[in-house]
């Protein structure tokens, strides 16, 4: 795997209709709110136009179908935007939607491991979501740092927790003790999440997730920094569309306040589980930079690091030990399974032969009539159980 082959496979949706997420719900994006701004009426775009009032140019990192931009635009944030993703079709679906609404808009095809960002060309950039997807993050941050004017704002609203989704003990308890609780139409069939499967699905996601706010301090400071929760019901929500269908009813709001509670105090017992941010960055001065020296230690770390997955099938780390152990029982559960399969068959192979001489002797099947009949019934059930294990 080299970073050439680093983006969702064919066909891969990110904007399906049906996917709901925990933010879908109005309880949790009015908490949002009232984390970024102080008022769950009040998002983090106008947040921003309050506080800092309108950016002439922003841009939008993997920017996608453009949806956000376009948001910011009509909320009055900015007056253009910049956008580039590595899905042409995603642009141009961006490009029509930007025209419909006379939103001034640059877009183009680019790779945000490899872009070159002109210097000093914009005073907003955006990561919404996209930032989780960079295996050369630093490379990234690095010129998203030289794109900022001095008083730039670089704008975080992103997924910042486990690598790939690799959940800790304590995080993963929570989920399932919270899961247990729940009335049943509304439980998930949790799964840990597969390693092989998000690697051949979407190798980008999360992909150096738990590193991202660590290497965004090294070019930027903090002048807002919000935990923004997730890591309880980020799974447990994920797909509801039932619940989120209902969730105003007086019984489902409870469901939800409780829900919400429980993720609050998980977030603040257990900082370690938050899975994601929003934070307002402003660039370091010259002054503050790191050496030439350290810029170079850091580019050779990253080159290194992304060399090592290639190697190793796209895994940055050993297996962890949640890991191992549902791998372990998907492999034993699946053994399992075809051993009882194949002792079907065996067993049912040697009923058949044993019927079949029932079947065959005309004087003791005309004399047991019922013994025929059953034998018929018995051979009838095993060809069928053998059509259904092929296929």
């Amino acid at each position: 795997m080299n970073d050439d082959t680093l983006k969702p496979s064919e066909g891969f949706d990110y904007y399906a209709p049906e996917t709901v997420f925990f933010n879908s719900f109005d309880i949790f994006a009015d908490q949002w709110n009232e984390l970024i701004s102080g008022n769950s009426d009040m998002g983090w775009m106008d947040h921003l136009l309050k506080e800092f009032g309108k950016f002439e140019r922003a841009l939008f990192v993997s920017c996608g179908n453009g949806w956000v931009e376009r948001d910011c635009f009509q909320s009055g944030l900015i007056g253009h935007a910049t956008g580039f993703d590595i899905l042409p079709e995603l642009l141009e679906t961006a490009r029509t939607e930007a025209a419909k609404i006379g939103m001034p808009s640059t877009y183009s095809v680019e790779d945000g491991n490899k872009i070159d960002l002109p210097e000093g060309g914009y005073n907003l950039v955006v990561n919404n979501g996209a930032c989780h997807h960079i295996a050369f993050l630093d490379r990234l941050l690095r010129e998203v740092h030289g794109a900022l004017a001095s008083d730039g704002l670089y704008v975080i609203i992103d997924y910042t927790g486990p690598h790939r989704n690799q959940y800790s003990w304590t995080a993963w308890e929570q989920i399932i003790k919270a899961n247990a609780t729940l009335p049943e139409e509304y439980r998930t069939a949790l799964k840990y999440p597969h390693m092989p499967t998000m690697l051949a699905l979407d190798p980008t996601e999360a992909i150096h997730s738990e590193l991202q706010l660590d290497l965004t301090a090294r070019y930027f400071d903090f002048e807002q920094h919000v935990a923004l929760g997730g890591g309880l019901v980020h799974q447990l929500l994920f797909g509801s569309a039932g619940l989120l269908a209902n969730q105003h009813s007086d019984a489902n709001k409870l469901l939800l306040e409780g829900l919400l509670k429980a993720d609050v105090e998980l977030t603040r017992t257990a900082p370690e589980t938050n899975l994601f941010t929003f934070a307002i960055c402003r660039p370091k001065g010259t002054s503050e930079m790191p050496s030439q020296e350290q810029l170079d230690a850091w580019t050779e770390e990253e080159i290194a690091r992304e060399a090592y997955a290639e190697k190793n099938n796209g895994r940055y780390y050993p297996a962890n030990a949640l890991e191992l152990l549902y791998h372990q029982h998907a492999l034993e559960t699946t053994s399992l399974s075809h051993q009882i399969s194949a002792r079907v068959l065996e067993r049912d192979a040697a009923l058949q032969a044993a019927l079949q001489q029932v079947i065959d002797s005309k004087p003791r099947a005309k004399a047991y009539p019922v013994l025929r009949e059953q034998a018929y019934k018995i051979r009838d059930l095993g060809r069928r159980l053998r059509g259904k294990e092929k296929n």
